[in-house]
């Protein structure tokens, strides 16, 4: 149950968050709070284009309209399927909708489906959201053949990941607007985790009717020049190791019904993983000018809870300080880690 509530808050909190900021490498230190910025020369925003990377485009930059066919697998066995209609302009204004279950699925499934649509919409898919940090863990293999997707013409791509845990993907990249149309995504047995496919696509729908995603979350991105602790008023535990080839690409507040939570985005270039944590009150209060905290029982053994569904995973842990949770597309040790070295 408590896994659950873990995978449903962050469900609610990261569909109403954006999907802003660039890694470049930096890093918080745990003790200082200081934002460590990269060395000098060390990070490039803009690689060159030899990778082939530039070329493929995330949704939300096209404007369109059209009707996806998505698919989750579980151990390479079809566990959900539904179709959806999409619908953006291309400047950031996005409404993601769901149409009909092709599985069995619960009561609730097509308001959850409508509650989660700023999370589905900017996290779910296949996308390079951060191209440097892209290429140091990715290799993009053009395939060189195309494949017709909802009429349009589609280069056929393949990515491996070369840095921690296996995952491939096959792509279909519009020829004209770098788009991925469809694609699949593989585990490290090479099983189906996932597929996405665009059964119709409109390159110029009507937007005059549109009802776009508003976020119901106040999200406050926090500067890197200065000290989480000055911002916030109270340390912010952090996360001492990461999966290999994760790195840090944001770090913000969520205001969720009058309480505050901290987010930190990583990313290896394609997937993302948080981090959150919502300090309890006592907590808040009895940081003094130095950012100093009640320390929680040293005695006290957390449980962490755990679920899965495909390749995401969401783990949740409660300690004296706050309640801590961890999500992305990595393992169970690799979520608990996350968690555990963030503990005080």
């Amino acid at each position: 149950m408590r896994a659950f509530l873990a995978t449903a808050c962050l469900a609610l909190g990261l569909g109403s968050c954006s999907d802003s900021g660039n890694s470049l490498g930096k890093s918080v230190d745990p003790g200082t709070q200081e934002f460590r910025q990269p060395p000098a020369g060390g990070f490039s925003p803009t690689p060159g284009d030899s990778t082939g990377v530039g070329a493929i485009i995330p949704a939300e930059e096209v404007r369109h309209g059209g009707e996806r066919l998505v698919e989750v697998f579980d151990e390479g066995l079809l566990s959900l399927s539904y179709r959806e209609q999409i619908l953006t302009d291309g400047e950031g204004a996005f409404s993601l909708r769901p149409l009909e279950a092709l599985t069995s699925v619960g009561p609730e499934w097509e308001s959850i489906q409508r509650s989660q649509q700023g999370f589905l919409f900017r996290y779910r898919d296949f996308a390079v959201r951060d191209r440097w940090q892209f290429t140091q863990n990715h290799l993009l293999i053009d395939l060189g053949n195309e494949v017709v997707v909802a009429g349009r013409p589609c280069a056929r791509y393949r990515v491996e990941r070369t840095v921690g845990e296996s995952r491939t993907y096959e792509l279909s990249v519009d020829v004209e607007t770098g788009q991925t149309l469809a694609y699949e995504e593989l585990d490290q047995d090479q099983r189906l985790v996932a597929r996405m496919t665009y059964e119709t696509y409109d390159a110029e729908p009507d937007l005059t009717t549109a009802i776009w995603f508003e976020p119901t979350l106040q999200e406050t991105s926090l500067l890197d020049t200065e000290p989480l602790r000055s911002q916030t008023g109270y340390p912010v535990p952090l996360p001492r190791i990461l999966p290999a080839g994760y790195t840090l690409f944001e770090v913000a507040t969520l205001q969720v019904s009058n309480r505050e939570w901290i987010k930190l985005t990583f990313t290896d270039g394609n997937d993302p993983l948080f981090f959150l944590y919502q300090p309890t009150q006592e907590t808040v209060q009895s940081a003094g000018p130095l950012g100093i905290s009640a320390k929680p029982d040293p005695e006290r053994e957390p449980n962490i809870y755990l679920s899965r569904m495909g390749a995401a995973g969401a783990a949740q842990a409660t300690l004296a300080d706050g309640l801590y949770i961890a999500v992305g597309k990595v393992s169970e040790d690799d979520l608990v880690s996350l968690i555990e070295t963030a503990f005080p």
